[in-house]
């Protein structure tokens, strides 16, 4: 499994963002990452990929952008 936060910049400037995201299963938290703050272009996307980990347990994930959490994921 591997978590990404996606973002989409509709302004018509760049946009500086920093990424992260927690995974978690029953069991409790397989770990965090972060991405470097970076620029998202004009009307652009931006992808932030977690690192790939092997899990066979159902998992989910929080998201942050700019420290602003961007919700709980269903369980998957």
């Amino acid at each position: 499994m591997q978590a990404a936060v996606i973002v989409r910049n509709n302004r018509s400037t760049l946009f500086s963002v920093s990424a992260a995201a927690d995974l978690w299963t029953s069991a409790g938290s397989l770990g965090d990452w972060a991405c470097s703050s970076s620029g998202v272009g004009a009307s652009s996307w931006s992808v932030c990929f977690g690192k790939s980990l092997p899990e066979s347990a159902p998992v989910n994930s929080v998201g942050t952008a700019n420290g602003v959490t961007l919700g709980k994921s269903s369980t998957v």
